[in-house]
């Protein structure tokens, strides 16, 4: 299998089996919203949706930037819709930075990928948990907040550092009103080219000369 360096995070809904317990339809219903804005949310930040596995969702982006921010959006976008529904719930996302093998199906193996299901494991409802490798990548990038937790010791894993990530309020989020727009426009926005042009000062005799030069000038000009 061929192998990459991906980011990847594990969502998964908080508190999901005391939900299904509780409310079987209603349960269902929290994954689908998961599934559908898991689908809308991943590839608007260049990521993949590589599986849904239950009430969790792997999926993998090109870079520890674009993971976080996506597994942001995911985070917020979820406690607004679930509300609309009269329920507001909580997801857990955890963000590592990893080699993985990808299958021929697309579907990602290796000790990155448990590492990634174990970090979203040891996160809080609502919180979004990234290893110390992700938190190297990001930790010059001033619309970040991040909380150091130490070490954790995590289950066939062992000792790794991990962080609690936030944005700032007045960072983009794809949870806000044109949000999307906005990272995308960023991405995708052409450099803009400008023509400086200097007046022609006749600094020789023949005037002749100059003449055709001005004319030549205004049908570059014209162009």
């Amino acid at each position: 299998m061929e192998r990459t360096l991906v980011a990847l995070w594990f969502a998964d809904i908080a508190g999901y089996s005391a939900h299904a317990a509780r409310d079987e339809s209603g349960a269902l219903h929290l994954v689908q919203i998961l599934q559908e804005l898991a689908s809308e949310t991943v590839p608007q930040l260049r990521g993949r949706v590589v599986k849904f596995v239950g009430d969790a969702v792997l999926a993998q982006f090109p870079s520890a930037e674009l993971a976080v921010r996506a597994a942001i959006a995911l985070s917020n976008g979820y406690v607004q819709r679930s509300e609309a529904i009269g329920r507001a719930e909580h997801l857990r996302i955890g963000v590592h930075l990893a080699d993985v093998a990808v299958a021929d199906d697309g579907d990602l193996y290796g000790d990155g990928v448990n590492t990634a299901a174990r970090i979203q494991e040891a996160a809080e409802p609502g919180q979004v948990l990234i290893s110390q490798d992700v938190w190297r990548q990001m930790r010059g990038r001033s619309e970040f907040r991040f909380e150091h937790l130490g070490d954790q010791h995590l289950k066939g894993v062992g000792p790794i550092a991990l962080y609690v990530v936030t944005m700032g309020s007045g960072a983009t989020s794809l949870s806000k009103p044109g949000g999307t727009e906005n990272v995308r426009s960023q991405m995708q926005r052409p450099a803009i080219r400008s023509l400086a042009v200097l007046p022609l000062v006749d600094l020789s005799a023949e005037r002749d000369r100059n003449i055709s030069a001005t004319v030549s000038r205004k049908r570059y000009l014209m162009r």
